[in-house]
């Protein structure tokens, strides 16, 4: 689940589109029962309980989280969730 707000822009007469929260809630609900199913589990989580959202507002945003995300991965090794890494 995001912290973020499931606020919507009033419209007249349509019906509302879908927050990019709920868009987000939907997909990690989808993928997480799908890849149980596959494992023949229940109940186990697949995703993190939050995510972080950022407006990218300049090109400078931009490369930063570019950046964080192909260099990330390379910290797994270091990162104390993961069962074979370093700091285990």
């Amino acid at each position: 689940m995001c912290r973020a707000s499931g606020a919507r822009a009033p419209t007249e007469g349509a019906s509302p589109s879908p927050t990019l929260f709920e868009v987000i809630g939907a997909f990690k609900s989808i993928s997480t029962i799908k890849v149980n199913r596959l494992f023949r589990r229940r109940g186990v989580p697949l995703w993190q309980r939050s995510c972080y959202e950022h407006i990218v507002r300049t090109g400078e945003d931009l490369g930063n989280i570019q950046r964080y995300i192909l260099e990330n991965p390379l910290m797994w090794s270091l990162d104390p969730e993961n069962p074979n890494g370093k700091s285990s």
